[in-house]
């Protein structure tokens, strides 16, 4: 994570950084797939709706795949939040 920036105190600077320097770290790691749609997916998802992106939608997102799997099966009403 060598262009994570850090606060004087130790802290993350935003959870945009730590999104975009993980899909940054996991470049080339699992899949030749390139990252730049996510991370500019992520960024003006932030944009647009503030952290509540990842600290709503994206757990809201998660638990519904989860479940889907789990069901083997993809309720219609999944990705209606999104």
């Amino acid at each position: 994570m060598d262009g994570l920036r850090l606060m004087k105190d130790g802290t993350m600077k935003s959870l945009e950084q730590l999104l975009v320097s993980l899909l940054a770290d996991m470049q080339g790691k699992t899949s030749d797939t390139d990252r730049l749609l996510d991370i500019r997916t992520i960024q003006q998802r932030m944009k647009d709706e503030g952290d509540s992106f990842v600290t709503i939608t994206l757990p809201g997102f998660a638990q519904d795949f989860e479940r889907s799997l789990e069901q083997r099966r993809v309720d219609p009403n999944f990705l209606s939040a999104l």
